[in-house]
């Protein structure tokens, strides 16, 4: 600021103390935090978590530095393999999905006895590929791979991995969400959200048409039809029948983080210091540690 009126350009000499970064985003750590004070694991000590999924059995799946990926269920921790670090994680079916810091993308499939790790097309993934995957997704008959800075890929069941021409080359993609319609839904860092049909060209969505934020950081299409939109700093948007909603749900906007449906229809948003919302059809309910059993308002 300039005399408290107006903003103004600051040299480079003035900031070369702020931190300049490229590659993938850094770990949650208090999503992390939380989670390894709540379970005490019996992880080596030098084993840094890097990113965690629960699954619908209700499994425990954690990426660490180093260490591989473990799981966790009923309290039981076991490791599967401890040459990649995990960086995100995402559920195709009954298998898992692994991309790893070094741009692998790897599967834990189950077997009649155990579950085994395998490559997932690593030998299609074409030299540039590079960057860290920071999404992964099933869609039309293969997966789809986020970067961030390579843009988006889709890797066929056979055949060679192609970067989708739908968003830019250098996108960051921060959200996959294949939707009922064979549909995908993708959310960026500062370049909105974009929607590609099964069929037909894509649909972009950004600030000009709607959204509350260009960063869009999970994404929920509902059973009813509603599409769900998650920012940070501002609020939620739907989209409902072409038309975007907005809810800013606290004073100052919220950050939310995470999204998702249950059986019930209703809507349940994780933020980062607000608790937990949930949409029951007609009304936003809150939860926090002051109203609710809720431990921390960090809910992811």
């Amino acid at each position: 600021m300039s005399s408290g009126s107006r903003f103004e350009p600051v040299p480079a000499s003035q900031t070369s103390f702020l931190p300049r970064r490229t590659g993938p985003l850094l770990p949650d750590t208090a999503r992390l935090g939380q989670f390894r004070r709540q379970h005490q694991l019996a992880l080596p000590a030098a084993a840094q978590l890097t990113c965690l999924l629960r699954d619908a059995e209700g499994t425990y799946w954690l990426g660490t530095a180093g260490h591989g990926l473990w799981r966790l269920t009923d309290a039981h921790v076991s490791s599967f393999f401890t040459q990649f670090s995990p960086r995100t994680l995402g559920a195709a079916g009954n298998q898992l999905l692994v991309g790893t810091a070094n741009g692998h993308l790897l599967q834990v499939q189950p077997s009649a006895a155990h579950w085994a790790t395998a490559p997932l097309t690593t030998t299609l993934l074409p030299p540039s590929f590079a960057m860290a995957p920071t999404a992964v997704a099933t869609w039309q008959q293969g997966t789809v791979v986020g970067t961030l800075g390579d843009g988006l890929w889709h890797l066929p069941t056979t055949g060679p991995a192609r970067r989708l021409s739908e968003l830019p080359v250098n996108a960051r993609i921060l959200a996959l969400a294949p939707d009922a319609a064979g549909g995908l839904w993708v959310g960026t860092l500062a370049d909105g959200a974009t929607y590609l049909p099964a069929a037909g060209p894509a649909t972009h969505y950004t600030t000009a048409t709607g959204l509350l934020h260009n960063d869009v950081y999970a994404i929920l299409p509902d059973r009813q039809g509603r599409v769900w939109f998650a920012t940070h700093g501002t609020g939620l948007a739907v989209l409902d029948r072409g038309r975007l909603v907005v809810h800013r749900l606290v004073p100052g906007g919220v950050s939310i983080s995470a999204l998702a449906q249950d059986k019930q229809g209703r809507v349940w948003l994780g933020t980062e210091g607000d608790g937990v919302f949930c949409f029951t059809g007609s009304r936003f309910r809150r939860f926090t540690t002051g109203n609710s059993g809720l431990t921390s308002d960090y809910c992811y």
